[in-house]
């Protein structure tokens, strides 16, 4: 179960049913990366913006199209290497749990998680310039703008809350698929 974004200007938007601030958010699901997307491009996975001074969250795939980083307005700066990631494979290999989460505003509040199916997530952290500012949109797959921004890959069990994921519920949620808490939780898709 899970939903394909093929890497040409294929992307799911939502404007609705946001979180309250990017201070507090997380986005969490599973991701197979299909096909890699070397630099000058890199493939987002998922895209938050706001209105208030006009910045965004992401995370995305970048340097030669496998390494999981968070990044933040607009693409001026970038956490360290989450992860690398292979592409393709058989119909069960290589996926990953991952979560971009908003923990605070300012220096080291977006994060970046990852962890092998069942394994245990670890995250890198950057300055969240969005702070405490409401969304206007969070974009799956692609850029609202440009043409370097498609992601090739598969992408579920894909949850949205309006704040912070604990390190147990990060840990539970990558062994399960099953959002760990109803507590603040937006939506959840198996993408089935």
């Amino acid at each position: 179960m899970s939903v394909r974004f093929t890497g040409d200007k294929t992307a799911l938007r939502r404007t609705t049913g946001l979180p309250g601030q990017h201070s507090a958010f997380a986005l969490a699901g599973f991701l197979k990366l299909l096909v890699a997307k070397p630099s000058p491009h890199q493939a987002t996975i998922a895209y938050t913006q706001n209105d208030v001074g006009d910045k965004s969250n992401w995370a995305v795939l970048g340097g030669d199209g496998t390494k999981l980083r968070a990044a933040e307005g607009y693409g001026s700066s970038y956490s360290a290497d989450q992860a690398t990631l292979v592409a393709g494979g058989a119909a069960g290999a290589n996926w990953i749990y991952f979560a971009l989460e908003g923990v605070a505003a300012g220096a080291n509040g977006l994060r970046i998680y990852s962890a092998p199916v069942g394994g245990t997530p670890t995250f890198q952290q950057m300055t969240n310039t969005a702070n405490a500012n409401p969304f206007s949109c969070l974009q799956l797959g692609d850029l609202p703008y440009g043409s370097t921004g498609w992601l090739d890959a598969l992408l579920a069990y894909l949850s949205v809350y309006d704040r912070a994921l604990s390190a147990a519920e990060h840990l539970a949620y990558a062994a399960t698929g099953v959002p760990p808490s109803s507590t603040g939780l937006i939506s959840y898709n198996e993408f089935s």
